[in-house]
Formats: C-alpha cells, structure tokens, sequence
C-alpha cells in the first residue's frame, strides 16, 4: 500500500456540504446508531446505482464535524489490493504514524429538533451520514501550498557530509554508548568504551556495506588479499568483536512482567529516530505512505511474508516519505491490531477530509460502502466509470490492461491522458482520470527510498534478531542525511557520500578536554583563503581535513614531499613537513603557512 500526500491550506474543506434540519429529522431514522464509520447501508438503492452511506446535503442551514482529535494516524492500516494516496492540507499539521486511531465512536447523534435560528451551525455526527453517489461533474481541489521546503532554519548549511549524519545520530549516541556499556558490566566484562569508538564502529560497519568480503572478521586478515588497512589501523578486531556482542539500546532489568511491547528493545531509538527525522526538514510538498521490509530470514513473530516486494521476508515497516526519498516518519508492525483491523474497510475519507487531509489511492472492489461501477471486459483501454458524494468523496474505475479502481476526497470529474505502449511497442496517449495519473505521480517515494537504503546498505546476518532493525533504522538515516547533503551541496553519487561519511567516522579520535566540544563541528574562518585551481581536488576529503581540531598537527620527516597546497596553486615546494593526522606534506615555516590553510573551511 501507498499514500501520498500534500500540504496546503484550504478555506473550508466542507464547501457546500450543507444540512437542513428538515433532512436530519427525516432521515434519521434510516441510521443505524452504534455502527462504524460510514458503515450503514440502505437496504432499497435507488434506480441511479447508489450505495447510501450519506444524508444528501442540500445549500441551508451550515454543520461541523466533531472530531476526537485532529492528528493523522497510520500505524495500523490494512493494506489494500494496490497502493492508497493522501494529502494534508493543514499548513501546521503533522503527520504521525503513531497515532494512527479509527473514526471516532463517540460522538453526539445529530438532533431532530428544528431551531428557529437556521443560521447556526449544528453539530453532526459523520459516522452516520448516508452517502449518495452520483455521476455529476466536479472539478479537483487545488489548495495552495505555504510550508519552506529543505532543512529546518538552516539547521545543515555549510556542513560536511559526516557533520550532516551526525547530526542525525549525535543525540542517541551517548544513549547507545551507556547501555551498552552498562550490558557489558551486568555480563561481567566491563569494557569503557569510549563515545569516538562507537561512532568507529559505525563507520567500519558502513565501510562493510560498500566493500564486502565473505565475513566480517577478513577485514582484519593479513593476507595482501583480503586485508582493509583502513579497518585494522582504526580498531582491533577484538574491539569489534567486543562492541559487536555487547551493544544494547535498552537495559533488558527494565523490561515490565507483561510486556506487550515487542520492540521494547528498540523503543528508545524508534522514537528518537521519528523525533529527529520530523523536525530537521520540512520535505516536498507530496508525501507518500508505502510498506517497506527490512531483510530478516531468522525466527521472530514480527516476521513478514510479502510477495510483491523485493525484499520478501522480513520486518515491515510504514514508512512516510517525501519525493526526494527522505522519510519523515515510520512506524515498525508488531502484528494485526483488532481495534484498527477496519480502518481501510469503512470509508473514512470524509473525516480525513474534515481534518484537511485530501487523500486518494487505490482500494479493493469488494470493500464495504464502495458503489458498483460499469465493468465491461470487451471495453477499450482507457475506458472509465466513476461516482461521487455531496461531499465529494469520489470513486473511479478505469481500465488500462486490467481494471483498477480508486477513491479520492480531493479529485474530480476531469480526464486526462497517460502514456503507454500498444502490442506493436509504439508509444500513444490513453484517456484516463486525472486521479489516475496523480497517482502515479506521487505514489514511488517509499520505493525510492528503499533503493537508497538497499544500496551498499549494513546487510550482514546476526545472532540476536534486533540488530537487523538497528542497522535498517541507521541505514534510513543515513539516506536521509544524503538527501540532506544533496539538496545543499548539489549532486553527489551514493557511493561517494557514503565513502566520505565513513572516512569521517572512522578518524574520529578522542580529543583533549578542551576541545572536545569541536570534535564534530567546523573550523571557524581563520586566514586568508586559498584559491584552488579548478578541476583540482584535495587528497584527503574534507571529512576527514576539516573535523577532530586538536588532532592535526604537524610532523617533521627526514624525507621532502610536495606540498598539496601548493601544488593546487600551481607553485613548486617540497616541504620536511607534513600533517599527523592527513598524512599529506603542507608547508609549516616562517615564510608560509600552508598547514593552517590546509585545514581552514574556505579551502574547500
């Protein structure tokens, strides 16, 4: 399943949506107190085709919706047949997979006794309007859009790839860092680790997604074949080993005696991870909804089986996404909830729409409240049908090579074409509904950002079933952080954003105590700039040269080397001096002082 969504502000979202009191004392006793949202039907439809769910509103007297709360919650949707699209139309709303409830239950039946003053409005309960479809002509909503669109308040610009991915990550890692060393103490084998070898660990186990070997313990061979240097200079393979076995998020004595939680482990990251990824960036104006699966072969009931995905078995996770691929929020499965099991059976469009959220996607045909619609297997491509309420909530049926049918809150009676190719492979133009090709506009997101996160994502089996999630929730992050970069600093191929943030972490060091507090952040401006010449590019990337102040020094050395910042000026030098830490020879005397310019921002 899919959804897409929007943001925009709408003056009303419930225009022309009127009833008189005259309807409501007629038609109330044809509704069914008790029942669920829009679950009651007339049992006499009339001659136009029309499932009844809806009182007809007629231009009179005005009524509001009474809503138990205004949030958006999708934590557990039934999926159905294909994908579903929404829109929020609130500037100020946000969307929260966690808090995800069915349609309000109770609430006030509206009353059947007449006022004399009709202009006021009168509450109504929506769980128990009657629809009425009909095929009439009504154009699409087009609510203006008002949020920023990037980073929150500049919260990235002028940053480093790694300076980017830790601030992501940077808030859970003292997290991280004291459980697990407090596991290693309750198990009896204190270790002290330090904060920069957690965020070391990170980094190799990025390095392992990118350049693989058969196992993970190769990376510290020997043999000229197998070993990675770069690895084995930055942590023993004993650390590893040691961090690899003790990490915790959570300590395990806290565990309640009937705990319903299955992800009582992870809850910690979980919720720090929605926090951080919805208040860093403001993200495009449609969003998506999809399931993603995280890859896991072992035993656990969490496990899914989905064979429409690539990643077929696994843990499943609701994600929210923006059209660049950056998740904004996601919610785990734990397993089938009882009490949201109908929330895709019932049409609750309506109250989506009464919280300004313009929704539309694809559903079952079979589904309780949908109308039947023309179906005529000897029709052409492009053929299509559709029906829509007094209050605006359509159904559309159109077939392309197989009928599919779709439900909308926002969309019209408009058609449109789309591109598709005949038996011979020529390309032509098809009539279909303009929520058709909506649609197929937005719906991908979620997918896009799975092909992100898939590749040279962390992708190695583990004993103990929570760290295939721990290392998915730190992949999704640092896609997000490359979308971050690339909306900044402009394109940048995966491969090489994931190279500069593990280079970054992996020569993180801890730092004297005095500059412990610049140990991630970026070197002020300090000297005149260099120029560099053009199509010329430094050694060392910046992650590495312009980060852990306090590091870098210099280092005088029996043998001359040319100086890397000369040589992109063009000039001839070939200094005794060189950087500790860079390992590249700069230019350290009284004459000129290349090493300062070296590690100063404006050089890069």
């Amino acid at each position: 399943m899919c959804l897409s969504i929007f943001t925009s502000e709408l003056d009303s979202c419930v225009d022309n949506n009127e009833i008189t009191d005259e309807e409501l004392s007629d038609d109330e006793d044809n509704i069914t107190k008790g029942k669920d949202f829009f679950s009651v039907i007339d049992n006499n439809p009339s001659e136009e085709n029309i499932v009844t769910n809806e009182l007809e509103i007629e231009n009179g007297d005005s009524f509001e919706f009474i809503l138990d709360n205004t949030d958006i919650n999708f934590s557990n949707i039934i999926e159905p047949v294909e994908p579903v699209v929404i829109a929020v139309t609130t500037s100020t709303q946000t969307v929260n997979l966690h808090d995800i409830s069915g349609p309000s239950n109770n609430i006030k039946s509206p009353s059947s006794k007449k006022h004399k003053n009709t202009s006021k409005k009168k509450k109504v309960d929506i769980s128990q309007i009657r629809r009425k479809w009909k095929k009439i002509t009504v154009k699409t909503l087009e609510p203006d859009y008002s949020l920023p669109d990037g980073p929150v308040d500049g919260k990235f610009l002028g940053e480093t790839a790694t300076s980017i991915f830790l601030e992501f990550i940077d808030g859970f890692i003292d997290q991280l860092l004291y459980q697990t060393n407090l596991y290693s103490i309750q198990r009896g084998r204190p270790l002290n680790i330090k904060r920069f070898e957690i965020l070391n660990f990170i980094g190799i186990n990025f390095l392992m997604g990118y350049n693989k070997l058969p196992s993970w313990k190769h990376y510290w061979a020997t043999s000229d074949d197998l070993n990675v240097s770069c690895v084995s200079n930055t942590m023993s393979r004993n650390q590893f080993d040691n961090i690899l076995s003790n990490l915790h998020i959570q300590d395990n004595l806290l565990i309640p005696k009937n705990n319903k939680d299955k992800l009582f482990k992870l809850r910690p990251l979980i919720n720090f991870c929605n926090e951080i990824f919805s208040t860093s960036y403001h993200g495009t104006r449609e969003l998506s909804i999809d399931e993603s699966m995280i890859i896991f072969k072992g035993r656990n009931c969490m496990k899914q089986y989905n064979p429409q995905k690539p990643i077929k078995r696994g843990y499943k996770i609701w994600c929210l996404s923006d059209q660049r691929g950056y998740i904004k929020n996601f919610s785990i499965y734990q397993g089938k909830d009882e009490q949201l099991s109908d929330e895709f059976e019932s049409f609750g469009l309506e109250k989506l729409k009464a919280e300004n959220s313009l929704a539309c996607g694809t559903i079952r045909s079979n589904r309780k409240d949908v109308p039947d619609l023309a179906e005529d297997k000897k029709a052409p491509r492009g053929s299509s049908d559709y029906r829509i309420t007094n209050t605006g909530i359509g159904v559309y049926k159109w077939k392309d090579t197989k009928y599919v049918m779709l439900a909308s809150n926002y969309h019209g009676s408009e058609i449109t074409t789309v591109t598709r190719k005949d038996n011979c492979g020529r390309k032509k133009d098809i009539l279909c509904p303009q929520v058709v090709r909506d649609y197929n506009c937005y719906m991908g997101s979620v997918d896009h950002a799975d092909q992100l996160r898939t590749t040279y994502g962390v992708n190695r089996k583990s004993k103990k079933w929570w760290h295939r999630i721990f290392w998915g929730l730190l992949d999704i992050m640092f896609v997000n952080s490359y979308v971050v970069y690339k909306q900044i600093h402009g394109s940048i191929t995966l491969l090489d954003f994931r190279r500069s943030v593990t280079q970054g972490l992996l020569t993180l060091r801890e730092l004297p105590i005095s500059n412990k507090s610049q140990s991630t952040s970026t070197p002020k401006n300090k000297g005149p700039a260099t120029k560099k010449r053009r199509g010329k590019e430094w050694s060392v990337s910046k992650d590495i040269r312009l980060t852990n102040r306090g590091i870098h020094w210099p280092k005088f050395v029996t043998n001359r080397g040319r100086c890397e910042v000369c040589a992109i000026n063009g000039t001839q030098s070939r200094p005794y001096s060189k950087c500790s830490h860079c390992n590249v020879f700069l230019c350290c005397n009284d004459k000129k002082n290349c090493f300062a310019d070296y590690h100063d921002i404006d050089c890069s």
